[in-house]
């Protein structure tokens, strides 16, 4: 029971909201479509050789675009540079097989990779919030060159299999049409279409609509968690950011490897994927937002100019938060929702967006305190059982202006937190043991030497 709850509210919390839903439900039919194509009257048993092209061409980019979404920036190298080789000369290439881009883009990755051997630390997480960035723009690339070539493999098969279901969808048309009029035209012209008339019409533009959209949703979704790794190598300490890195490119090995050994292998592992990146979807973007806020803020120095707004002034949009670990207990949002924290006839209220679009507003009570850590401040609350939980937490930029905030928000105090608090106090623990030791050497001088 316990273990249905918490997988009921985990279900919940990672808000899969239109866009996942709508990927998941196009994930699952596309997967049963591609297996009705096998049966489709309109691929005879005599042409089996190019069905089992269509089906090879189909796993192939699926694993492509798989391996592409989680390193933009190698899998684009790689690929640019094995089709330039293999043209034909003076054939016209696309803009990401030419030799002026692959250049660019090695000398790009070739600086970023170099960051890993700087010995000074702030300088590698200064270079690697540039890289987040650098790799969002290989993300919008990479999507632009990948989905049409995704979206043209998977058509074919769409169109053929909502083409062997068309007797299913014109049957209430014909039924519908002998309780028409004679006087609607439009309508008995519609029901007594042909059927290849019918396809036309309406299969194909659906075929190549539903195309577009699960090849976008795929790699949207690989791409958001493999974006998340990132975030996570820029905040990880020491040999965390390679071993996460390592990981990556293993994984991507691992899907080439088993469709270089079988197409449909290739497929199966790059689904498997496909799938737990769509149910951490919401917890992946929300990481998105937050990582895409911190990196600009740090690269530009944000803290060090910010306008400080009045939060009980009228037209104020609100002070941006995201929720913490506190919240998903407290008031039921997911830990990194980026809102608005506002005061309204003397209430502290926290506004955001479900689903990117549903507007939800909850009241915060209780005994409020700014916190100060090693990154950017926090807005804390005190627990019915002691202590303090972690309710909200700001933009880096909002580091150094606690004041700013304990008045704006009325909070009781300002407190240290995290690694901040342990810090300062082993370092007043240190200056104790050398206060102690001079005033035992003072206890011991002789009389006149003190």
């Amino acid at each position: 029971m316990i273990f249905n709850e918490k997988l009921k509210y985990s279900f919940k919390a990672n808000q899969l909201g239109p866009l996942s839903l709508t990927a998941l439900t196009a994930l699952l039919a596309l997967l049963a479509l591609f297996f009705l194509t096998q049966a489709s009257p309109l691929m005879a048993q005599d042409d089996q050789p190019g069905q089992d092209i269509l089906i090879n061409k189909i796993s192939d980019e699926i694993q492509s675009t798989t391996g592409l979404a989680i390193t933009p920036g190698l899998t684009m190298l790689i690929r640019g540079t094995i089709n330039n080789l293999r043209a034909e000369k003076g054939a016209e290439l696309p803009w990401h097989s030419t030799w002026k881009f692959l250049l660019s883009l090695g000398l790009l990755l070739a600086l970023f990779l170099g960051k890993d051997f700087i010995p000074f630390e702030p300088a590698q997480k200064f270079l690697m919030a540039g890289e987040t960035g650098f790799m969002k723009l290989l993300g919008l690339l990479a999507f632009v060159s990948a989905v049409p070539d995704l979206s043209q493999s998977l058509s074919p098969a769409l169109d053929s299999a909502l083409n062997s279901l068309a007797p299913i969808i014109q049957s209430p048309i014909a039924l519908a049409s002998s309780d028409l009029t004679s006087s609607d035209l439009t309508s008995k012209a519609l029901a007594t279409t042909s059927e290849a008339g019918f396809s036309q019409l309406l299969l194909r533009p659906l075929a190549s609509a539903l195309s577009t959209i699960g090849g976008a949703v795929i790699f949207l979704a690989v791409w958001l968690v493999s974006n998340a790794t990132n975030v996570l190598c820029l905040l990880a300490p020491g040999l965390a950011a390679p071993i996460i890195k390592g990981f990556r490119l293993t994984l991507v090995g691992l899907l080439t490897g088993l469709g270089l050994a079988h197409p449909f292998l290739g497929f199966l592992a790059s689904l498997a994927v496909i799938l737990i990146c769509l149910m951490v979807m919401g917890w992946s973007f929300r990481l998105f937002i937050w990582g895409s806020l911190f990196s600009f803020d740090l690269i530009f120095r944000r803290w060090r100019h910010i306008d400080q707004e009045d939060l009980s002034s009228e037209g104020c949009p609100g002070l941006p938060a995201f929720a913490g670990a506190l919240a998903r207990k407290q008031i039921k949002v997911p830990k990194r929702t980026l809102g608005q924290l506002f005061f309204k006839n003397g209430q502290l209220f926290f506004t955001h967006k479900r689903f990117l679009f549903f507007k939800k507003t909850v009241a915060i009570q209780g005994n409020l305190v700014i916190g100060k850590t090693i990154t950017a401040p926090i807005l804390a609350l005190q627990k019915p059982t002691g202590g303090y939980g972690q309710l909200f937490f700001f933009r880096l930029k909002q580091k150094g202006h606690e004041e700013y905030l304990k008045k704006q928000l009325r909070a009781n105090s300002i407190e240290n937190f995290g690694l901040l608090k342990g810090g300062l106090k082993a370092w007043a623990f240190i200056k104790s043991l050398f206060k102690s030791s001079d005033n035992l050497a003072l206890e011991l001088s002789p009389p006149g030497q003190a």
